[in-house]
């Protein structure tokens, strides 16, 4: 499962630095015009470490030239991934503790 979240997340990590990439910027450029300090940030969303904030990733996608539908399907995609992998993480321990308790007794 975590292979499954990493590549989903590396995927938008691709598009986005693909999309960067072709559209001629560097991540200092991308950093300033969205207003952080410093470009760690796109590189983080570059490498699948984090996801960039909904309005953020809107505004890369017009910057970008991405059609809303693409971004959404990726950014869903990731998100549906990191839900599924935190509900099995949560149930299994739930059950893992339920059962301790039964064998306890």
């Amino acid at each position: 499962m975590k292979t499954l979240k990493k590549k989903n997340k590396q995927d938008l990590a691709t598009l986005l630095k693909t999309a960067r990439i072709r559209s001629g910027y560097s991540q200092k450029e991308i950093s300033i015009i969205l207003g952080y300090k410093t470009p760690q940030f796109i590189s983080n969303w570059e490498r699948g470490l984090s996801t960039p904030p909904g309005k953020i990733l809107y505004k890369l996608g017009e910057m970008y030239k991405i059609s809303p539908e693409k971004l959404y399907e990726a950014i869903l995609e990731v998100t549906l991934k990191k839900v599924e992998a935190d509900l099995k993480k949560d149930f299994l321990a739930s059950s893992s503790r339920s059962n301790l308790k039964k064998t306890s007794f």
